[in-house]
């Protein structure tokens, strides 16, 4: 009787930790959907990139998707992420909601959903907003779970670009006057009026500095972080950017575009980058090896015709 209530208790204790490693998702991190970067401040009309993507918490997962929504932001442009294979909906600049499956049985834990390039419309707050996410797994025997635990909205901080506003110019300080007051023998008094030179200085007037940042095509480019004399500024949606002073010739000029650090220079109101001359030299060896070849064929067959016309 005692054996058997061990049995009974070993087998109660052996079906718990068996339970206990089949549902290991009830006790693993939670999965969750993020915009990264979630903060930031950037210029009105000023773009920049946010990625939306899953995180499974160190669990694999199959399939995903949320509603995406955003505020006070204009969709520039949407890259969908290279394994994001089947979508139920497809997320577009328009739409950004999605429902996607990923590529393969054993699922991944982590994966870029896409990227969007935004710009804010308005100064004041701009958001991301993330609901109803839904992070599916299967514990291998056709049970599918939502492991989704939470997400992470973007807010963003959206300010006006600055201004340089010129100092006023000073009025000159109307001149004082004096009286000069000349005695003689016999007392002869006279009087004049003068006019007493004073100083003004005047404060000179500040102009804004605007340069625009060009490919080498002549083209503003917009969101490009230029660094002059070691100081950064991000150029607006027309590419422009305002330093204090006009850079010089021997100013120090970069920005990255396309991946590539370019150097620049100041070409009247635009920054313009610096290309390395090349020089070209035409190649005229094939189009003379073609002369003497046709010279040669119509050589040949003109001394065949002289011969035919000779035997006959």
């Amino acid at each position: 009787m005692i054996n058997s209530k061990r049995y009974k208790l070993l087998g109660f204790i052996i079906a718990i930790f068996s339970s206990l490693l089949v549902n290991t998702h009830a006790f693993a991190a939670p999965a969750s959907i993020n915009a990264n970067p979630s903060s930031g401040s950037h210029l009105v009309n000023e773009q920049f990139s946010v990625q939306i993507g899953v995180n499974g918490g160190g669990q694999n997962f199959t399939s995903f998707g949320a509603i995406v929504s955003t505020t006070n932001l204009t969709v520039v442009s949407l890259t969908r992420g290279g394994s994001v294979t089947d979508c139920s909906t497809n997320p577009t600049a328009g739409s950004l909601s999605f429902f996607c499956g990923f590529g393969g049985s054993t699922g991944t834990p982590s994966i870029t959903v896409y990227t969007i390039v935004v710009k804010g419309i308005a100064a004041g707050s701009s958001n991301i907003s993330i609901s109803n996410c839904r992070v599916d797994k299967t514990d291998g025997t056709n049970n599918i779970y939502n492991i989704c635990g939470g997400v992470t909205n973007g807010s963003y901080t959206i300010t006006l670009p600055p201004t340089n506003t010129p100092k006023p110019t000073a009025k000159p300080t109307a001149k004082p006057t004096a009286t000069l007051v000349v005695t003689v023998t016999p007392t002869v008094t006279l009087t004049q009026t003068i006019g007493v030179t004073g100083t003004t200085t005047a404060v000179p007037t500040v102009t804004p500095v605007q340069l625009q940042v060009q490919d080498s095509g002549g083209v503003g480019i917009a969101g490009v972080v230029v660094t002059i004399d070691g100081v950064s500024y991000t150029s607006n949606s027309d590419g422009n950017v305002f330093p204090k002073t006009k850079p010089t010739e021997s100013s120090q000029i970069t920005y990255i575009y396309k991946g590539q650090t370019i150097t620049g220079k100041v070409l009247g109101d635009a920054i313009v980058p610096i290309t390395p001359q090349t020089n070209q030299s035409t190649d005229y060896t094939w189009p003379i090896i073609g002369v003497i070849l046709v010279l040669l064929i119509g050589g040949a067959g003109g001394y065949y015709y002289w011969e035919r016309r000779h035997k006959s």
